[in-house]
């Protein structure tokens, strides 16, 4: 073990020591735009009294709504990136009487969850969760990385936990199956979720319409509730005798899950639960059984039907569309194909990726030049 990882995973072991654990990203201005003072000032709104503040401009959209006091200086409160500010910092709850958390808004005051299995692809995340937080139903966030390099998971808490994300690992030292660290991080996020949905995305998903997870909400009810796309095609499934079965499969990449009934059926997504069934197919294994093949197994044995909305295909950027509508777009496999390295199929999810990153940015900025407007009033 060298100097840099015992250094890492000595910091990180005492940010998990109860009362006494460090904030892991403090937050004292909940504006991410902030940029330099116009020299105008306004009274703010929202205080008791006579209060004067001083009118930022905007670092990325140029205005500034004085609505919000922070720090004696106007936030700008109609922007959706910005988060609101919480009652303390953002850390580990203490061990007593701190399990409710500081945030002002909890956990499970959100409409629904959205869940993003992660892997060494920050850039990817970090633009997906900007996209996500335009969503029409603003969602909670669960980034479950699954083994990231140790700077990476610096740059987690550095650069993505926030007031409305939370960051967890899974770290385990060895699995029988090449999907494993992900079911398990499936299972994790099914155990943190709080709110009445869930949603299963990945991190190079990038949503193209804002009434998306609105629109998958009204689907996802008791008695639909399993509402995504079928998984991709498995066309080389190692000789299982269940290879028939990936057709049946509701993947992770777009998935809405109804979440009491879910629990009710105690539905999961573990490996182990999958060769708990079929133990003579226990074994080292790439390819099937596959991440979403215990997760069947679950709905078959509770009766739940999934919905399928439409198909996917694998290695390359593709529309996830359903009802003649494109609801996002998916850089299919990069992350898979990044931890493999090399090859003809990563040089070519490499440049499918940075299309769909370029259309994605383009499709943010769109957004947010439409959304000021219309939740402030402009400096």
């Amino acid at each position: 073990m060298t100097d840099e990882t015992i250094r890492l995973t000595a910091k990180l072991e005492s940010r998990g020591a109860g009362h006494a654990a460090a904030p892991l990203a403090p937050s004292p201005d909940p504006c991410v735009h902030r940029g330099s003072p116009t020299g105008e000032m306004r009274a703010c709104r929202t205080c008791t009294g006579t209060v004067t503040l001083k009118v930022l401009a905007c670092g990325v959209h140029g205005q500034c709504t004085p609505t919000k006091k922070v720090d004696e200086i106007a936030c700008c409160d109609g922007c959706p990136d910005r988060q609101p500010a919480p009652a303390g910092p953002v850390g580990i709850a203490p061990l007593v009487g701190g399990f409710v958390g500081a945030l002002a808004r909890k956990p499970h005051q959100y409409r629904v969850t959205v869940v993003l299995p992660h892997l060494d692809t920050v850039p990817q995340l970090t633009l997906a969760l900007a996209l996500w937080r335009c969503q029409s139903v603003r969602p909670y966030f669960l980034v479950i990385d699954t083994g990231s390099p140790w700077p990476v998971v610096e740059q987690l808490e550095r650069e993505v936990r926030a007031p409305d994300c939370e960051v967890h690992y899974v770290r385990a030292h060895g699995y029988q199956h090449s999907s494993a660290p992900v079911t398990t991080a499936l299972d994790l996020a099914h155990t943190l979720c709080r709110t009445p949905h869930l949603f299963h995305t990945h991190a190079d998903v990038f949503p193209h319409r804002r009434d998306f997870l609105e629109w998958l909400l009204a689907q996802a009810t008791p008695t639909t509730p399993v509402v995504g796309w079928q998984m991709s095609p498995r066309t080389d499934p190692r000789g299982s005798e269940t290879r028939h079965e990936w057709d049946q499969c509701v993947s992770h990449t777009a998935t809405m899950l109804h979440m009491p009934t879910c629990h009710r059926a105690r539905l999961t997504w573990a490996m182990e639960a999958y060769y708990a069934s079929r133990p003579h197919e226990r074994g080292p294994t790439l390819g099937w059984p596959d991440t979403e093949s215990p997760f069947l197994l679950g709905m078959r044995a509770a009766g739940i039907a999934p919905t399928l909305l439409g198909t996917e295909p694998n290695y390359r950027r593709h529309d996830i569309a359903a009802g003649g509508v494109v609801w996002a777009e998916h850089a299919r496999s990069y992350t898979g194909l990044k931890a493999a390295g090399g090859g003809p199929k990563w040089v070519a999810a490499q440049r499918y990726m940075q299309d769909a990153m370029r259309a994605a940015r383009d499709r943010l900025a769109g957004w947010r030049a439409a959304f000021l407007p219309a939740r402030g009033t402009p400096a």
